[in-house]
């Protein structure tokens, strides 16, 4: 094989591997929300290049278009030129050899450089993301006069022929801006301010955000006998359960507590009950699944329930309808539901928190300008964990910009209660 034959695989192979990070980084940038990824730039060297690259998204589009449309025309030079010295080392005819190369180059296109990066990226956009930030960041600056001349281009275009470039999207930031105007010049009420503020997240938020977790799931082994799936729904209050092999992580099925109606009335299918026959089919979904797609999921597939996995296939929660109507609409209680009160003010400064509370709660109590980063954990005790080294104990204590968190409760190796004091210093800022 001789010099220049490997020197065109190489080049090929690599145009071939830009136009994958060019194309997913397309999906994985533009699914960020820019406002989040601000919040996060101190806690990160990637998120500040990131924020760069999301501050003008028309520039950035127009980056990434031509980063790969010039990798995609020189890997059709690369393989036109492969092809030709494939042709003339193995004596294989010319147009046999363009057929060769213009088929394999059209599938190695579509389906490694543009089908598997959007996929993955869609399904890990914040990972993808990290990890192509500071190569986008050096193509962003390489391409920046290059785009802006096209930017500045198209702005003549629609100025010329008049056409509207003025009307986009509102952002999160601005819509809840305009929530917050209607609330005080009582155009709209509170109630009203707060869905639109839910509505807002909503699509930004991931199944792993608004699960059950897997320490709060009640589940029946499939060798479980008929008395004993009665006495768990009983005792549970829920109408499904999911129905596990050998442990939690296997989990093969669900069991509808109308489905066992029948054994009631029948001795005989009674004494032939096996839970493997009665269960139904179960749907799994990772961690990272934005919830707005899960609703779509639910909607098409007429379920309310699915299983929500770890990335190496564990079983890490269950998440329900209910959860994600939860995040529009608030909490939804019945007459079966114990209304649980996730923050109680004790006095001014003082407050308990449940462990369970989310962040976002959480930061809604304290006072301006002071945030709990929403990092690897979605909830206060997970907060409390990342602050410390071993698993905390009761009245641990810890002070963190100038609040003071004191774990007041523990159950089987979990948080449950926390004293949240807000120093008057900070209080009165």
């Amino acid at each position: 094989m001789n010099t220049e034959l490997i020197i065109n695989i190489v080049l090929l192979a690599g145009c071939l591997l830009f136009s994958g990070i060019f194309s997913g980084s397309e999906v994985a940038l533009f699914s960020l929300d820019p406002e989040k990824v601000r919040r996060r730039e101190r806690k990160g060297f990637t998120n500040h290049y990131l924020r760069i690259l999301l501050e003008y998204p028309k520039r950035l589009l127009v980056t990434l278009l031509i980063g790969n449309n010039i990798v995609n025309v020189a890997a059709s030079i690369l393989g036109v030129n492969l092809a030709l010295i494939v042709a003339a080392e193995y004596k294989i005819d010319k147009d046999i050899a363009l057929f060769a190369e213009i088929s394999v180059l059209t599938v190695s296109l579509i389906f490694l450089s543009e089908l598997t990066p959007k996929v993955i990226a869609r399904k890990n956009p914040e990972k993808f993301a990290a990890i192509i930030a500071i190569p986008m960041y050096l193509a962003y600056s390489f391409l920046y006069p290059v785009a802006e001349g096209i930017n500045e281009m198209l702005r003549l275009i629609f100025t010329k022929f008049k056409l509207n470039n003025s009307v986009s999207a509102l952002k999160n930031d601005e819509l809840r801006q305009l929530a917050q105007v209607g609330l005080e010049r009582g155009t709209i009420e509170d109630n009203q301010q707060r869905i639109i503020d839910s509505f807002v997240d909503f699509r930004n938020k991931t199944v792993r955000e608004i699960m059950k977790p897997r320490l709060d799931i009640i589940a029946l082994d499939a060798e479980v006998t008929f008395t004993e799936v009665v006495e768990a729904i009983k005792k549970s209050g829920y109408s499904r359960l999911p129905v596990y092999r050998d442990d939690i992580d296997e989990i093969v099925g669900m069991v509808y507590s109308k489905d066992l109606l029948p054994f009631l009335k029948d001795e005989r299918k009674l004494r032939a009950f096996s839970l493997l026959k009665v269960m139904r089919k179960v749907i799994f979904v990772p961690e990272s699944k934005f919830i707005s797609d899960l609703l779509k999921e639910f909607q098409e597939k007429k379920i309310h329930l699915a299983i929500v996995v770890d990335e190496y296939g564990g079983t890490s929660g269950l998440v329900t309808l209910e959860d994600v109507l939860e995040e529009v609409v608030g909490e939804i209680q019945d007459e079966f539901d114990k209304e649980v009160q996730q923050i109680i003010k004790v006095d001014k400064n003082r407050y308990i928190v449940s462990g369970s509370t989310s962040i976002d709660q959480l930061n809604k109590i304290l006072p301006d300008g002071v945030i709990i980063p929403e990092e690897d954990y979605e909830s206060v005790g997970g907060f409390i964990l990342s602050q410390t080294e071993n698993f905390p104990g009761k009245n641990y204590t810890f002070t963190f910009k100038d609040i003071k968190f004191k774990v007041t409760e523990i159950d089987n190796k979990r948080i449950k209660k926390v004293l949240v004091e807000i120093y008057e210093t900070t209080a009165s800022d």
